[in-house]
């Protein structure tokens, strides 16, 4: 998994904000958007863009199966920079509870680039 980690993106369901909120953005994703998103939150990706992203991890989340989605870095300004992702659905134990309960709210997008 280590070798895909510059590619990768978490995102976490928080609730009260009803949005996906970024806490990783692999160093690969840094250098070609130009931009650190981590603790930002889907919504704020902008008209259009945001909405395609929030219904697919809603997606991926209520079906608990993988989606995948491509295009181009149109909202980096990078309309050369083509994309493919994979976005998965993210167990987490949370360990609070003291049960052994898995519970989903976190995605894992791992993406491609040509």
């Amino acid at each position: 998994m280590l070798p895909y980690w510059p590619s990768m993106i978490v995102n976490r369901w928080i609730t009260e904000q009803q949005d996906f909120q970024t806490t990783f953005w692999g160093t690969r994703l840094v250098e070609l958007s130009g931009q650190e998103p981590t603790g930002h939150y889907l919504s704020e990706a902008g008209p259009g863009t945001s909405e395609i992203l929030r219904a697919t991890h809603r997606e991926v989340l209520t079906n608990l199966t993988p989606s995948w989605l491509c295009g181009v870095f149109d909202w980096f300004d990078k309309e050369h920079q083509h994309w493919h992702q994979i976005t998965q659905p993210l167990a987490d134990n949370d360990q609070t509870k003291n049960t052994q309960d898995i519970v989903v709210i976190k995605t894992l997008t791992l993406m491609a680039f040509k």
